[in-house]
């Protein structure tokens, strides 16, 4: 009777350009579950193949900041034009919409810099891969390195474990260079 596989989430499911992608945890190895519209894909790696994790750090939380900067910083100079406006306008309804106006735009550039201070406090921003003797594969999620440093020290002891028990499989290259140290009787 087949029992159902018990699975770990290791990270939340994250969007990207590429749909979205969670890893999770299995006894023997990593499920990285990704969805595109319709499609979902599943990319496995057991812990006894995996060689290395490589993480890179990139530069998307520069470019985020940059990109909310600006819109925080053009909310937030409108908003004072606007503002300025109200206190110089001659009509008796105009300081009124000047200041609403002003208002708007001044919540809306303190929201997107608000946005980007979150951005900054969650740390560096990384790419993950997994080096196997098939190749090297991104891992769409964790994509900071905090997040990977604690999936790291999660993996760690599952991973030497695998790969260190005596006769855990046949196909493993430290029983093949156990048995090349074997004198031949």
């Amino acid at each position: 009777m087949n029992t159902p596989e018990s699975y770990e989430r290791l990270t939340r499911s994250r969007f990207g350009l590429n749909g979205t992608g969670s890893l999770w945890m299995a006894k023997d190895y990593l499920l990285q579950v990704s969805n595109t519209f319709a499609v979902e894909r599943y990319r496995r790696w057991y812990f006894r193949d995996i060689q290395a994790f490589i993480v890179r750090r990139t530069a998307t939380r520069l470019i985020w900041n940059l990109v909310i900067g600006v819109f925080a910083f053009l909310f937030l100079i409108i908003a004072g034009g606007t503002i300025y406006g109200g206190t110089t306008a001659a009509g008796v309804n105009e300081p009124v919409a000047f200041m609403v106006i002003g208002t708007v735009t001044g919540f809306f550039g303190l929201v997107f810099l608000a946005v980007a201070l979150i951005n900054t406090a969650m740390g560096p921003t990384c790419a993950v891969f997994v080096k196997t003797p098939h190749g090297l594969d991104r891992i769409s999620s964790p994509n900071r390195i905090a997040a990977f440093q604690k999936i790291s020290e999660r993996l760690q002891p599952l991973l030497i474990n695998a790969q260190t028990t005596p006769g855990g499989g046949k196909d493993m290259l430290r029983d093949i260079a156990a048995a090349l140290d074997q004198p031949l009787s």
